[in-house]
Order: structure tokens, then C-alpha cells, then sequence
């Protein structure tokens, strides 16, 4: 809370357009208040969705009690100082200012995700069209391939992007892998639904739609659910926004000549 934090706040908003040096100081008070361990910020009562309640509702309670913003739990003031910059950029914004303070951190992470992202995916694309049918082969590497598109997570990077984090794709310093039971699940039953929530904008969100699109590419028929963060959260976490622009990037790929073989839906 001491760095991590103060430093994704003030990146967020450095990286913010023609903001005003008066919206900018509202943006570093919060930044040093949670750095020198200060006040938890008064609640108002203008939240929007259940988690915005829940979590406004546990930091009332705090405040009663006395706490500051390193005397409660961590989960609870990260989650909380990201409703606080979310409330500081709605205040702002405007047909010219974005609603949402990570608007163009998440624009720099897709550029640097579309410079790589076409070598990544070509040997999946390459293995869909030697393949007519589902593999375990495919399916594995489409799972790994994904799974590592993780990584670039700018609240875990203090909103810097690792290009060199997002390229690492071996199974084998996998903690967890439950790749073989995936595999079973899928051929177990015939599957007409799934769900897969989304993480990170870039580099992941490309990484998710790819595996939609082979998905049903196999599985015409199927229904698949990809389900989103309804305020923005966590720095890169998608919302329903950041699909389109991803989308048209995909597009814009195989216009382009870049990744002629990957066709979205």
C-alpha cells in the first residue's frame, strides 16, 4: 500500500490527456493519503453496482472504528481506492475526457500487445488448419497460450508494461494444471454454454477472443459467455468498452495482411 498503490494512482494520472492541474492534485491527495497511512476518505452514497456498495459499505464501518487505510484489510483499500478513482474521473468527465481513469494505459498496453501478438498466435492458427478436428494438442497449447497472456497485468506491474513478461508460454512452471481434466470435461458431455471471464485488457483480451474464436470455430454451435468487470478495476481489467476497440485491432490485422489465417466472429 505504501508504493505499489500511490505509484499506479499517479501513473494513471500521468497517462491521462489534458487533465487539469486541479483534477490532477485531487489524483496525487489520494496518492499520499494512502502512502502516509492517512484517513480513510468519507463515503458518499451515489454507488452504482453491488460491489461499489459492498465495498463503500465495509469502509464506512472502518471509519467508525477508527481505521486508516494500512489498518484494514488489503483487499478491502485496494479494492476501495480504485472506487475513489473511478468517482475523481466520472466527476471529470466528458465527451473529451474519459469516464475511465485507466482509458489510456489500456490503449498503450494494446499497441505493445499487437506488436507480438500476430507471432504468438500464428502456430495456433497454423495447428487450427492441420487439424479438422479438436485435438488435445491444440487444446493444450490454446489453453497455455492464453494462460500466459496473464502476466501482462498492469496493477501488478504498477501500470508499466513488461513486454518482455508476455512471451513466456511453457507448461512446465505451471503450479496448477488442470489441463488434462479440461480436456476429459469438454468430451465428457456435449457442451452448448461455457463462461469465461475476462482479465486484462492487451495482450490477454487478445489471447481471450482467440480462444473464443477457435472454440467455435470446432464448435459451431456452442454459446459462449464472456463475462467483464462492470466499472473498471484493478488498472487493466476489461469492461465492455475496451471489447470493440480489441476487436476492430483484430480486424485491423487482417486488413492489414499481418494475420490474414485469424478470422473473428
Amino acid at each position: 500500500m505504501r508504493k505499489r498503490i500511490p505509484t499506479i494512482i499517479r501513473q494513471t494520472a500521468e497517462s491521462i490527456r489534458n487533465l487539469k492541474d486541479k483534477d490532477k492534485q485531487r489524483y496525487e491527495e489520494l496518492a499520499e493519503t494512502i502512502r502516509t497511512d492517512g484517513s480513510l476518505e468519507d463515503c458518499d452514497s451515489h454507488s452504482r453496482g453491488l460491489l461499489d456498495i459492498l465495498f463503500t459499505s465495509k469502509v464506512t464501518r472502518a471509519r467508525i472504528d477508527g481505521c486508516t487505510w494500512h489498518s484494514i484489510p488489503w483487499w478491502l483499500a485496494e479494492n476501495y481506492e480504485y472506487v475513489l478513482l473511478n468517482r475523481i474521473q466520472q466527476s471529470i468527465a466528458s465527451p473529451d475526457m474519459p469516464a475511465d481513469p485507466f482509458h489510456y494505459l489500456k490503449q498503450d498496453a494494446l499497441s505493445a500487445a499487437l506488436l507480438v501478438f500476430p507471432q504468438l498466435v500464428k502456430p495456433l492458427i497454423a495447428a487450427v488448419r492441420e487439424n479438422p478436428e479438436f485435438t488435445e494438442e491444440v487444446f493444450q497449447a490454446l489453453l497455455l497460450r492464453n494462460l500466459w497472456g496473464n502476466k501482462a497485468d498492469l496493477s501488478m506491474s504498477g501500470g508499466k508494461i513488461e513486454k518482455e513478461e508476455i512471451q513466456t508460454e511453457s507448461g512446465n512452471v505451471l503450479l496448477v494444471n488442470n489441463m488434462d481434466t479440461a480436456w476429459a470435461h469438454l468430451h465428457s458431455r456435449p457442451l452448448h454454454k461455457i463462461a469465461i471471464f475476462a482479465d486484462n485488457v492487451g495482450l490477454e483480451l487478445l489471447c481471450d477472443l482467440t480462444l473464443i474464436a477457435i472454440l467455435l470455430h470446432y464448435y459451431p454451435d456452442m454459446s459462449i459467455l464472456y463475462v467483464v468487470k462492470s466499472d473498471p478495476v484493478f488498472v487493466s481489467d476489461v469492461t465492455i468498452p475496451d471489447i470493440r476497440p480489441t476487436l476492430d485491432a483484430l480486424c485491423n490485422l487482417a486488413v492489414d495482411g499481418s494475420n490474414n489465417d485469424l478470422h473473428m466472429r
